[in-house]
């Protein structure tokens, strides 16, 4: 869904989606206010880092989902998607795109994560044993919630494509293409 008008960013209008779906401003996205972003801010690099690592065949993990327009969007190329998001009211939104989407890979499950010896309340990934190849984690919960359960779900090779919400992205002239960095510690 594009915005009506042009966003700050060059590739990822899902964030202000939000201005085009009264559904998505109602009830889903958390952030309805249109603030400033500096240039750099890492959301179109995220997106091209994405780009590079979703393929066919692939089973995804997307932590911290929301109301699952990315991963809606990545479901159409890859062979399944499991969404997990904390927040009952956002996947209820989630299931409701889901099924105008048409599309038959994708999960939605309510989870609050947690590691062991947490002092918040959640647990464990909601997956089987060595099933996922990508994990997105786009302003989701911290990896330190869940980085080693995900040690037990990720296959060998997987790859985490992940955006801190504090970090930015420099860049001096034309963005180069993202080298893949898989996470050995998988």
């Amino acid at each position: 869904m594009r915005p009506v008008r042009q966003t700050r960013y060059a590739r990822a209008h899902d964030l202000d989606s939000w201005k085009t779906d009264e559904r998505i401003a109602a009830r889903g996205f958390a952030h309805r206010w249109d603030s400033g972003v500096a240039d750099g801010n890492g959301e179109d690099f995220f997106l091209e880092l994405l780009d590079h690592h979703v393929g066919p065949g692939l089973d995804v993990l997307d932590v911290g989902c929301g109301h699952g327009e990315l991963a809606l969007s990545v479901a159409m190329r890859v062979q399944s998607v499991v969404c997990v998001e904390r927040h009952r009211e956002l996947l209820d939104l989630a299931e409701e795109l889901l099924g105008e989407s048409g599309l038959a890979n994708v999960r939605f499950v309510q989870a609050e994560l947690a590691g062991p010896g947490d002092a918040r309340p959640g647990g464990p990934l909601p997956l089987p044993d060595c099933s996922v190849d990508l994990v997105i984690d786009r302003r989701g919960p911290p990896l330190v919630r869940y980085l080693d359960d995900l040690r037990r779900a990720a296959r060998r090779g997987a790859v985490i494509v992940g955006r801190n919400r504090a970090a930015t992205v420099l860049a001096a002239g034309p963005a180069q293409p993202p080298r893949p960095v898989p996470f050995t510690g998988l």
